[in-house]
């Protein structure tokens, strides 16, 4: 997982952040300060194609160059489909 700080117009502008490099098929993130540090984290659940279908929370520990994770759950975010 990479994020970008924005500093630059553009999709590809700014400079890139590599959080993970292990993170397969995100369903859902979130940028926000989880321990009350004044740095942002990162939420990130894996969707159930992923073989890992984690929930994880990453800790950032200072200027978006290390991480700290925390996985909270195995089991991924699911969606389920109701038949007609």
């Amino acid at each position: 997982m990479r994020l970008a700080d924005g500093r630059s117009a553009g999709l590809a502008g700014g400079i890139e952040h590599v959080v993970d490099n292990s993170v397969d098929y995100v369903h859902g993130l979130a940028v926000c300060d989880m321990n009350n540090d004044g740095e942002l984290d990162v939420v990130a659940a894996e969707m159930q194609q992923s073989p890992q279908k984690r929930v994880m929370v990453y800790l950032n520990k200072g200027g978006a160059v290390k991480w700290e994770c925390q996985v909270s759950a195995h089991t991924g975010p699911t969606t389920s489909v109701s038949p007609t």
